[in-house]
């Protein structure tokens, strides 16, 4: 412990203490004072703070943020400020001053404006860095993963390929009223016009003209079938295949360092250009991957049973002019049990389709990790 008194001949009298850092503290010591607060709300009592004053412009090093309720304060007073007033702040900073080698709080506002600015820049980019390094650390470690998901959704993106091309090819009509119905929201629903015949005797007839001329009236009702399922098969150009290969050819340029510790020095050695170019290539590949999974499943759903059974139902009802069938059948003599038979179409033409199981394979968990900020 060293002397402030003799440090800062205008403090009180009596001699106060502070615990000297030869060196900037880790983040261990600000999870010390977060841990203290909440169990205390008087972070101002932490073991080791410099009292104060410390000058305005007095370089400093950020370490963190801390906020505390006033209602959790023992007197509803506020947080004294090494840099000013006894009584200033709820909300400030935790802070290293190297020239003293100590740590100590300040409010936000107290420090010169100037000092103030290059301290938060400085802060900015050491935790910007530590974003960007705890996102590598995260990443690196599951490319093998990565590649093993790749190899295993890859049958099912080459059948989705399959089946895709033979609906463009044969029934392309029927993506058309597909297509149609993705533009009015999905819903499979018939308008019926219900006329009344002349017999009818009907409470509900309408009276028009000077003398109350009855004249019967039309009734209509909707009749719903519920949400089509997997609009991604009206999609004149979907090649999840090669969506699927331009990922893993970028993943097949990655070196992947060999174990957790060679990871690490890898990542701590990056400099700031290259430690933000690989994080904008892993997220990156986060999103094309989760845009490939979200539309391949969209596909899928499309041959789900139910799926199938209420669209036949909507496209076989009297009142659809479009007549458009689908249904599942037996496979052929021969092939595989598990394997479904589709025939869909209409007057205009139809297609008796294979569908493989692999379609249903289950696809392995692809890891991503959030990261915060824009770069």
């Amino acid at each position: 412990m060293a002397s402030a008194a003799a440090e800062f001949p205008s403090l009180l009298k009596e001699e106060c203490t502070f615990r000297v850092y030869p060196k900037e503290p880790g983040p261990f010591l600000y999870r010390e004072l977060l841990d203290f607060t909440k169990r205390t709300a008087r972070p101002e009592e932490f073991p080791g703070l410099h009292p104060g004053p410390i000058l305005p412009d007095e370089p400093f090093i950020i370490l963190g943020n801390i906020d505390v309720d006033k209602s959790r304060r023992p007197a509803g007073d506020l947080i004294p400020c090494a840099m000013c007033t006894p009584n200033r702040f709820l909300s400030g900073k935790f802070i290293y001053v190297p020239r003293l080698q100590c740590v100590t709080i300040i409010g936000h506002c107290c420090a010169d404006k100037e000092t103030l600015e290059s301290a938060e820049d400085a802060f900015d980019a050491k935790r910007q860095r530590q974003r960007e390094e705890d996102f590598l650390l995260n990443a690196w470690p599951v490319v093998t993963n990565k590649i093993f998901c790749v190899d295993a959704v890859r049958p099912i993106a080459t059948e989705a390929r399959r089946l895709h091309r033979i609906l463009h090819r044969r029934v392309a009509h029927v993506q058309t009223y597909i297509h149609d119905l993705r533009r009015e929201g999905g819903e499979l629903s018939i308008t019926i016009h219900e006329r009344p015949r002349d017999n009818d005797n009907n409470d509900e007839d309408e009276r028009v003209g000077p003398s109350g001329f009855k004249r019967k009236v039309e009734r209509i009702r909707i009749e719903r079938f519920g949400t089509l399922q997997g609009f991604t098969v009206s999609l004149a150009n979907y090649e999840p295949d090669c969506e699927l290969s331009s990922i893993a050819t970028r993943l097949s340029q990655l070196r992947v360092p060999l174990g957790h510790e060679d990871i690490f020095y890898y990542v701590a050695d990056l400099d700031d250009e290259c430690r933000r170019k690989e994080v904008r290539f892993f997220r990156e590949l986060d999103r094309d991957y989760s845009r490939f999974k979200k539309r391949l499943y969209d596909f899928i759903s499309f041959f789900d049973v139910e799926n199938i059974v209420a669209f036949n139902r909507w496209g076989t009802h009297p009142e659809n002019p479009l007549s458009i069938h689908a249904r599942y059948e037996r496979p052929p003599y021969g092939v595989a049990s598990a394997t479904k038979r589709l025939v869909i179409g209409n007057p205009q033409g139809q297609a008796s389709i294979l569908v493989s199981p692999v379609l249903w394979n289950p696809m392995p968990n692809w890891e991503y990790f959030g990261f915060e900020s824009g770069l």
